[in-house]
This record gives structure tokens, sequence and C-alpha cells, in this order.
């Protein structure tokens, strides 16, 4: 139809190697006897694209959020509160396992009460934990101890995992990684007036990361 133009916009590699997007207007000449082709108009509109996509991340983190407080308004119990957490952050990160763990002052150990994002894995990790995932319980350590840090996500160094795992699993610790993927480890400490509640892993697969960390820091203050 030479009468009509159209409008595409689509993502084109430049010359420097990096994705760009592209708005092109393509026009039909081929009656015209001057051109007689196609024009094709073309121009950068990363800028407007990049503003666009994060317009939207902005609006998709509040609703979940919003959405989030209050679905937690209609928990009625810490059992619900806990299987709740894992499910709801594992579909907010997409591909990340989350733990979610309960502490007990009494015997100061860490008892996992919930996970989500495990499965297709999860009989080949509770084979090399000989024992389920559910009601896994360890020491606390001594830095898992502090409450200063409640809250924040932390970035869990090599180390500092095997430390927070106890005597557990450290040999089995690597082949658990390599299995799931395992990219990057976090870990969330959950508090309410300085009391210590418990704590919220999150091990980021296939070499994602936690791109909105204030995110998940309101996400646990809400649910603590």
């Amino acid at each position: 139809n030479p009468g009509k133009q159209i409008k595409k916009e689509y993502r084109s590699l430049h010359k420097n190697k990096r994705w760009i997007y592209v708005e092109s207007i393509f026009s039909n000449q081929l009656d015209n006897p001057a051109i007689k082709g196609i024009i094709v108009n073309s121009r950068d509109v990363s800028d407007r694209k990049m503003s666009e996509l994060k317009e939207r991340v902005y609006h998709d983190n509040l609703i979940f959020l919003s959405n989030s407080a209050l679905e937690l308004l209609g928990l009625s119990s810490k059992d619900e509160i806990y299987r709740y957490n894992p499910e709801k952050l594992a579909a907010f990160l997409e591909s990340a396992v989350v733990i979610a763990s309960s502490y007990n002052e009494e015997s100061k150990s860490v008892i996992v009460e919930s996970f989500s994002g495990l499965d297709p894995y999860t009989g080949q990790v509770e084979e090399l934990l000989n024992q389920p995932v559910m009601g896994l319980s360890f020491p606390a350590s001594e830095m898992a101890l502090s409450s200063d840090n409640a809250g924040m996500v932390i970035t869990l160094k090599d180390e500092l995992l095997e430390t927070s795992f106890g005597e557990l699993i450290p040999e089995n610790l690597l082949k658990i990684k390599e299995l799931i993927r395992m990219h990057k480890a976090y870990s969330i400490t959950m508090a309410k007036d300085n009391r210590l509640l418990g704590y919220i892993t999150i091990f980021t697969l296939n070499k994602s990361i936690i791109k909105f960390k204030h995110i998940i820091e309101t996400f646990v203050h809400q649910v603590s």
C-alpha cells in the first residue's frame, strides 16, 4: 500500500557490540519513478525505551509491595507467613531459591521453616544433606546472632556461606552449588524490636543477581 507508512520498533546490534532500540518508518515508493524503492527512516530510541522500561519496573515493584502488604494482613498464623515468604520472593526474583528459617532462642539454632524454587533438585539436595530440607536445623553463627543489620540484604561470600550453615554440609556445599547452578548467595535477618526472628536466604541461579535490593528489604520489613 503506497499510501501507508509502517512504523516498527526492534533491537539492533550496534557497531560497538551493544544492543540498541531502533524505531524505523517504512514507506513504499515503488510507484515513484524518481525512487522506485522502499524508503526506511530509522533512529535510535534507546533512551526513550529504557525510560519506559524503568517506569514499568517501578510500577511493577510498587504493585508487588502493595499486594504483598494486603496478602500478609490475611495470614493468621506464623506458619502461613513462613510459607508465604519464599513463594512470594521466588516468584518475584524468578531465578532463585529462597529459604525462610526461624531462630530458636533457647537452643540458639536456625530451623528451615519453608523454601521455594528448589524444584526439580529437592530430592538430590536432600540426598546430599542426608535429611529433608524442611526442618533442617543447625547452630546459629556468632555473626548471625546480631540484629544490627536486620532487614538489609547482605551478600554472603563463600566463607560466610559455610559459616551460616554450621557444620552440617561443608563437604557437600560445593556439590549443591553446582547442582542448582548457584551464582550469588544473600541473607536478610528478620527482627522486630531488636528481637531476632529468623532469616531469609536467597540463592540466585544461572548468573542472575538481586537487582532491586530495596524492594526485598521493604518486603522483609513488612513480613517482620
